[in-house]
């Protein structure tokens, strides 16, 4: 498995003597780091990290890190970014961040 958080209210912020942070863990490498980099406030972390070992229940953190690849594939690629509403709001992300172009676009005209 593989760990990150994301800082609520900023990396040196605790919030009444505790934080509020969210800690997530991945099943890939690449999930995370792709969701670590997408936004600032997130940060990797290790199994033996006391944020880790505390936390008495773990996020699923594939589906965020599938959304991530997934908007950057849709918002990069010219022939996708047409049809960028329905393949983000009304596909499950993994599909998109994984299908062809081809056959996002077909999908994408279809359900309009």
């Amino acid at each position: 498995m593989f760990y990150a958080i994301e800082y609520a209210y900023g990396r040196g912020v605790i919030n009444n003597g505790v934080r509020a942070d969210r800690v997530l863990q991945f099943t890939r490498r690449e999930l995370r780091d792709m969701w670590v980099k997408d936004n600032e406030q997130r940060d990797n972390l290790i199994a033996r990290d006391p944020r880790v070992r505390k936390a008495d229940w773990l996020e699923d953190g594939d589906p965020d890190g599938w959304g991530v690849i997934a908007r950057n594939r849709v918002l990069h690629i010219a022939s996708l970014k047409p049809y960028a509403g329905e393949l983000l709001t009304y596909a499950q992300p993994r599909w998109v961040a994984t299908a062809s172009e081809q056959e996002l676009i077909q999908w994408a005209v279809a359900i309009n």
